[in-house]
């Protein structure tokens, strides 16, 4: 049985949909024999980071050799965060997810990006993530907590908060909120995505016994 992770299913329609994506890229990407990035491990860093912050206000959070000062103004909620994996069955693949964290019939999911544009929304707006997410939960609204962040000289870290710092340091300046909804036929188009996929492995011979939802930044 195929098995398939939702970000996975999002490359491929990435691939899908962009002529100039070379195959040979996306293999490598699907198969998970690209070197990681600092944006991956910053991504890491930042979830690590907000799943041990305390309650209250903080301008500075450190986490995984990784540190965060917020200039922007913004608000998050005060849930649990506990990451829960989830499978599904859609005809005969297996599709797999991770979530942040999730309250109620609410998910949520936590961004990093060093920019973040019109472009950036649509894009994520037009995700399978929140289709997948909301149809294998069983919930109502999905949230992304986009954060835009600069990297820090050792120096402008000083300077903007009189600390010393041996880790790597992001200023985080700003928040976008973006939000999404179950709507009738979802599971459906969930399904389809899934079986075309198939389809596609088996023209090009993939096959992954096992999978995983990759935390990106």
């Amino acid at each position: 049985m195929l098995r398939v992770s939702v970000s996975d299913l999002d490359l491929y329609r990435a691939y899908r949909n962009d002529e100039d994506f070379d195959l040979g890229v996306f293999l490598a990407q699907l198969r998970h024999q690209t070197a990681r990035t600092g944006a991956m491990d910053r991504g890491v860093a930042f979830h690590t980071a907000l799943e041990h912050a305390t309650l209250g206000e903080s301008s500075i959070l450190t986490a995984e050799g990784h540190t965060f000062a917020f200039t922007c103004d913004a608000e998050i909620e005060a849930w649990p965060r506990r990451e829960e994996k989830r499978e599904k069955d859609y005809g005969g693949v297996i599709v797999s997810a991770r979530c942040d964290r999730i309250m109620g019939k609410v998910i949520v999911d936590d961004k990093t990006t060093e920019k973040f544009d019109s472009e950036a929304m649509e894009r994520y707006m037009d995700k399978y993530q929140f289709r997948y997410y909301l149809d294998m939960w069983e919930a109502d609204e999905f949230r992304w907590h986009i954060w835009e962040v600069r990297k820090l000289s050792q120096s402008d870290y000083k300077s903007m908060t009189n600390l010393e710092n041996s880790t790597i340091a992001y200023e985080v300046y700003a928040h976008h909120l973006l939000k999404q909804y179950r709507y009738p036929k979802m599971e459906e188009d969930c399904r389809d995505l899934a079986l075309e996929f198939a389809d596609f492995a088996a023209t090009i011979g993939y096959k992954r016994e096992e999978s995983h939802e990759n935390r990106t930044s």
